[in-house]
């Protein structure tokens, strides 16, 4: 009986290779078979151990080099955002906040839009690409939706103040990731400090975890209040979601009826 490969007629090597392509074995590891129950007499007899070494040693210095800048931006954010004592002062502030990878990839700085006096904030997570282009929030496609949304409940950008969590668009359009946002946060913070809004909409669920506190998503997240330091605090779909998928704006629309109950009791107290 044949003990390998070598042995076999050209028609059963065939039959076996065929055989273990059909098993899912596709692609060649080595000209000769390992043991791996045999632990190698030398270093050199693990070249696969070898190799894990030689990727794994350079790339922990590296990693730990970015988390340390990462940390040091984040501290830096909060100590820039605490010293500002108005919207101008923290968009001032961010035009000059370098440390933040966003910053740099951007077009421009995308801050706020509407009455900066209002008693609705508006939150959304990231700049879109007419953001990026115009530096106002919501300027594309996704705020037109948005205009509407709030329109329908006696609300507008002349009454309310529109803003994001992260202040300049991701490269490609893809959502900021968590160091990004940990060094917008305290500039957002801020600015809800400054403002001191009676209700804040949260569109999306970065928003809505940061400002609350919540680890839930979405499903879970919209239509429930929240707060941030006493300000009510309430989720509903991102435009972008709504425009993808119109089953949701039921949902939504049982969200802003919500916050136009909470608008009109904080209106009359």
């Amino acid at each position: 009986m044949p003990h390998t490969i070598n042995d076999m007629t050209p028609e059963a090597a065939l039959a076996a290779v065929q055989w273990l392509a059909s098993m899912g074995a596709d692609e060649g590891v080595g000209d000769v078979a390992i043991n791996r129950f045999a632990a190698p007499a030398t270093p050199e007899q693990a070249p696969t151990a070898k190799l894990l070494e030689r990727k794994a040693a350079p790339s922990s210095p590296v990693m730990a080099d970015r988390s340390a800048d990462a940390e040091a931006a984040i501290a830096d954010a909060r100590k820039v955002a605490a010293a500002c004592n108005s919207l101008s002062d923290i968009e001032e502030a961010l035009s000059r906040f370098v440390a933040c990878p966003l910053s740099r990839t951007a077009t421009r700085l995308v801050f706020t839009d509407g009455l900066i006096t209002a008693k609705l904030l508006i939150v959304g997570d990231y700049p879109g690409r007419e953001d990026d282009e115009t530096g106002k929030p919501f300027a594309g496609p996704e705020g037109q939706l948005l205009d509407r949304m709030i329109a329908a409940i006696g609300q507008s950008r002349e009454t309310a103040l529109i803003t994001h969590l992260a202040f300049w668009r991701p490269p490609g359009g893809r959502a900021a990731n968590e160091p990004e946002t940990q060094m917008c946060l305290p500039f957002l913070e801020r600015l809800i400090q400054i403002v001191r809004p009676q209700v804040i909409l949260c569109l999306g669920e970065a928003p809505a975890q940061r400002l609350t506190g919540a680890t839930t998503g979405m499903l879970k997240l919209r239509g429930k209040w929240g707060n941030f330091n006493d300000v009510p605090v309430i989720a509903t779909w991102h435009p972008r979601n709504l425009i993808k998928n119109a089953g949701l704006k039921a949902d939504a629309w049982k969200d802003l009826l919500s916050l136009k109950d909470k608008l009109d009791a904080a209106a009359a107290s």
